[in-house]
């Protein structure tokens, strides 16, 4: 059995249900300690399951947990959220010491955590409305609804990018008009087109769903379109740096179905991959692969051989002189 990750609520005296504000300590799914065989450990503890016992390790992720919290007497409850332990630990020790103020979330009003002051959740294409037979809701998207739909987005959009670009009336048309052939190629669908619009709307966007639904390939299409505005926005000011645009994942095989996606559809951008491809044919974009072909790493790689040559020689040097004056005492 593998270590599932699971959450432990106290519920008190008698069974109820889960409620909002309870507290949830975290653990681990572990077999119970028997002097056995492999095999026969893995029977036990078949037979401790069908009893309807778990152990449960609590001190890999909180040492410091209350034992009050399992004051004899009490219920709990378990829920399982299915999911491998190890690939989770580092990130929720990590989480633990890290400070979020240090994120540009507004205090938490970015991710709609202040009750003052609520964060903005309407669907922007469900509110803009200008033209009930434009927007009807169809599956397929005609290039003059999606011009108005991206015009709307552009002029509501509270990214500082887009902002600063509809200032200039021809970089604010130009914006409009590649954004929209690039959804039009694109072919998105509804939902995808919805989570587009939003993406370039709101500083902070979530985009979930169930697996087949395209998430992966808007994750590109948005990449794409943060690439032109990146370019349009640096006619705006040449000051503008092309900064680099991060794209995170926890499993090594998602990055790189990402980043063939991406390199198919852009042929000629710098692409960094951290880390270690298993597909050949992203090994020229590693670190490595970058570290051989720079020129400036090419040419301290070949100043450090120079440099080492020079150290050999003078130790070479050293040792002759050792034996000369050895030779000179005798």
């Amino acid at each position: 059995a593998s270590p599932n990750l699971v959450g432990i609520v106290s519920l008190g005296e008698t069974p109820r249900a889960l409620r909002k504000g309870d507290s949830i300590i975290w653990g681990e799914v572990v077999d119970h300690p028997v002097s056995h065989q492999n095999n026969k450990k893995r029977r036990e503890e078949f037979k401790h399951r069908e009893r309807g016992e778990v152990r449960i390790d609590l001190s890999r992720i909180d040492p410091d947990f209350n034992h009050e919290f399992f004051a004899g007497g009490k219920k709990i409850a378990i829920v399982d959220c299915l999911t491998f332990v190890p690939e989770y630990i580092p990130a929720l020790k990590e989480l633990e010491k890290f400070d979020p103020e240090s994120l540009p979330l507004q205090n938490g009003e970015l991710l709609n955590l202040c009750r003052d002051r609520p964060a903005d959740t309407t669907n922007s294409i469900g509110q803009f409305n200008p033209e009930e037979d434009l927007l009807e809701r169809s599956t397929t998207l005609n290039n003059d609804r999606l011009s108005v739909i991206v015009r709307d987005m552009i002029s509501n959009s509270k990214l500082q990018p887009i902002i600063d670009i509809r200032q200039h009336s021809n970089l604010k048309a130009e914006l409009h008009k590649q954004l929209v052939n690039l959804a039009h190629r694109a072919t998105l669908d509804e939902g995808q087109l919805d989570n587009f619009i939003d993406g370039l709307r709101n500083p902070v966007h979530l985009t979930q769903g169930p697996p087949g639904t395209g998430k992966s390939y808007l994750g590109v299409v948005m990449v794409r379109a943060l690439i032109i505005i990146q370019n349009i926005l640096r006619k705006a000011n040449n000051s503008v740096t092309s900064g680099p645009i991060l794209v995170l994942s926890y499993k090594n095989h998602a990055v790189d179905e990402f980043l063939k996606d991406l390199v198919t559809a852009e042929r000629h951008l710098s692409l960094v991959r951290i880390g270690k491809p298993g597909d050949v044919s992203l090994r020229k974009y590693t670190e490595r692969h970058y570290q051989g072909s720079d020129k400036d790493v090419q040419q301290s790689r070949t100043r450090i051989d120079k440099l080492l040559q020079l150290k050999q020689h003078c130790d070479d040097f050293c040792k002759i002189l050792f034996y000369f004056r050895s030779y000179g005492q005798d």
